[in-house]
């Protein structure tokens, strides 16, 4: 999992695609969606971004109904390594 911000313009938030926010177990507050890789990204494919006041977590590996799940396991997928 990473914790790094991706530099602005390098990858691309689709209009349309899911976004929405959920308080984790410790009571963060986190937002989350879909970015879609720029095309010299050698991995391609969509990371899910986590992105709170003090961090940015990737995911590569997602179920594409990642939205619908409730908050405990959206929290469980984030802190996946």
């Amino acid at each position: 999992m990473a914790n790094v911000r991706a530099s602005p313009g390098s990858w691309t938030r689709e209009a349309g695609k899911p976004h929405r926010s959920f308080t984790d177990a410790d009571n963060f507050r986190w937002s989350v969606y879909e970015l879609t890789a720029p095309v010299f990204d050698r991995r391609l494919g969509s990371v899910l971004v986590f992105e709170s006041d003090a961090c940015v977590r990737r995911i590569r590996v997602f179920p594409s109904d990642w939205h619908e799940l409730p908050d405990r396991e959206l929290d469980s997928l984030m802190r996946m390594d």
